[in-house]
């Protein structure tokens, strides 16, 4: 089926797809302007606007109002604040979305179903919308990148807060279809918030600690890992239920977990470590015995980096670093997407390839009120800042009350948060998938002997420096200067928002290092708080500071 007026909606269509082309979006499905589905309908309203709708039992059911599409597209938009990005779930005939971009809003499309959007796109002009960059197709060539195309479509420092328009009567007439189709988006849009939450805190601060870790990191070019076939690897969490007297070798420990190991007078034969504040430091410090060789992403915290004698880089999904491993760096790779430290860890014993891993301390939670193992740093910080009129057990539970979102488990005294309960489905998930068998065990004793643990392979790397002192002075490779040159003359490139567009659209490196700048403009957006702040003014600081990056790795 195709529109009455045939004629003017092939020209219409032709412009469209003409316009998306151009915008590196092909729309292939049907022939000219036929249509596959034998259910669309397509007529006017009485204002004389095209409407499209689907046939269900005899009864057509129009996307838009049969009166005016345009006043209703009005009527929507009102609740749409000024600036924001609009994310459209189904493009109906199109009228909601030209008019947001009208108004001035930055519009996001996604239709999953392709003769709906073919059947959009011969009912309104929406070719200089397309045209001008503010109206943007997410999800069509392939629905399952729908995550990631709004990812690089939605720059909040320029779009401004995201909201989710769908028209009610798509929903409706696409069933399930419509329904599953503003899950995925709504979805997609609370792991994209959560992420941008966190970029927020931390995004100048992973790009400044990559920049001051470089020298470091390429000085230490680690071999590959050792295969631990025909073993149990055991991973020590800090959780309030880790007991050392369970724990066998191979043991891999979080970072947060050494100070508790060495209490027990229990080593380990590897740490890991990814948090890029200055916490890590005080759990590595508190660590009495000599710290194990340390797997440390490498936006950690340079003195986390510098301190470490036996040092193993780690790359993360972060775009900083794929971009640095396109431009000739090389470090192992640890999956951080699961926010915990312990689900880094877990990847890194998955890459050993044990038949069976256990996990201690994993707990997800804050069982008893407790927040971490005896031992740990927080109870040494806590317990210093005691006194009479604040004890240590009214320091814990102040400290306990203040996570953010923390409440008490019903019937129990056992505490939980929504970050922790995220972080557990996503190693849950995670265990399901590596086909490794992975136990999480409580914390009772077995009465189990440390000295029948079998020890874990010695890691060496290429360089390994005597102390931190030693590593500030060693001279860099010419590689580490020439990857971190090129990777300012791509970063410079982009020194207007049209252009740091143009980059995230054109594929390659230029969209990686696109992308790796993303995280640090919105950690500077949050930073401005609400005030206006130039694109200009932080592109040239992060130049700046990739400057200072040179410096170092040249003197």
């Amino acid at each position: 089926m195709t529109p009455t007026t045939g004629s003017s909606a092939a020209g219409i269509l032709d412009l469209n797809l003409r316009a998306l082309r151009e915008a590196g979006i092909v729309v292939e499905q049907g022939s000219g302007d036929r249509l596959r589905r034998s259910d669309l309908r397509f007529g006017t309203t009485r204002d004389g606007e095209h409407n499209v709708g689907i046939e269900i039992d005899g009864r057509v059911r129009w996307f838009h109002s049969t009166y005016s599409a345009m006043r209703e597209s009005d009527r929507l938009l009102a609740q749409v604040p000024l600036p924001a990005t609009v994310l459209v779930v189904g493009i109906g005939a199109g009228h909601h979305i030209k008019r947001g971009v009208e108004r001035g809003n930055r519009v996001l499309v996604f239709e999953p179903d392709d003769d709906l959007l073919r059947a959009g796109l011969l009912s309104v002009d929406l070719s200089r919308e397309i045209q001008s960059g503010r109206l943007v197709l997410v999800g069509h060539a392939r629905e399952s990148a729908v995550e990631s195309e709004i990812a690089s479509a939605y720059l909040p420092l320029f779009d401004g807060p995201i909201v989710t328009l769908a028209l009610a009567s798509w929903v409706a007439a696409c069933g399930k279809d419509g329904e599953a189709a503003l899950k995925r988006v709504e979805d997609a849009l609370h792991e994209l918030r959560a992420d941008l939450a966190v970029q927020a805190r931390h995004g100048g601060r992973w790009f400044r600690n990559t920049l001051l870790n470089l020298p470091r990191a390429a000085q230490t070019q680690p071999g590959p890992l050792t295969s631990l076939q025909n073993t149990t690897c055991y991973i020590a969490a800090a959780g309030p239920t880790l007991n050392p007297d369970r724990l066998g070798r191979p043991l891999i420990s979080v970072d947060s977990a050494l100070p508790i190991l060495s209490a027990y007078g229990v080593r380990a034969d590897i740490a890991v470590s990814i948090d890029c504040q200055i916490a890590s430091y005080h759990h590595i410090l508190g660590s009495r015995r000599e710290t194990p060789p340390l797997v440390a992403d490498i936006a950690s915290a340079p003195s986390v980096f510098y301190e470490a004698r036996n040092l193993v880089p780690a790359f993360t999904a972060h775009p900083l670093h794929q971009l640095l491993r396109l431009l000739g760096m090389r470090a192992i790779t640890l999956d951080t997407r699961g926010g915990s430290v312990t689900h880094a860890a877990l990847d890194l014993a998955t890459q050993l390839r044990p038949d069976r891993i256990e996990v201690h301390g994993a707990d997800f939670s804050y069982p008893g009120g407790e927040t971490y193992a005896r031992g740990s740093y927080i109870h040494r910080a806590l317990e210093r800042a005691a006194s009479r009129m604040r004890p240590t057990e009214g320091a814990h539970y102040h400290f306990l009350r203040s996570r953010p979102g923390v409440r008490r488990l019903h019937g129990t005294n056992d505490w939980s948060q929504p970050g922790l309960v995220t972080f557990l489905d996503r190693f849950d998930a995670m265990s399901a998938a590596i086909g490794i068998p992975v136990v999480r065990v409580d914390g009772e004793s077995d009465g189990r002997l440390t000295a029948a643990r079998r020890p874990f392979p010695e890691i060496h790397t290429a360089s390994s420096p005597t102390s931190a002192e030693a590593s500030d002075h060693a001279a860099p490779s010419a590689t580490a200067s020439s990857v971190v040159i090129r990777l300012y003359e791509l970063i410079e490139s982009m020194a207007s928002e049209s252009a740091l567009r143009r980059a995230l659209a054109s594929g390659g490196i230029h969209a990686q290092a696109a992308r790796s700048l993303l995280p640090t403009l919105v950690w500077a957006s949050a930073q401005a708080r609400g005030e206006q702040l130039a694109y200009e003014t932080i592109h040239a600081d992060i130049c700046v500071m990739i400057r200072d990056s040179i410096d170092r790795l040249k003197s």
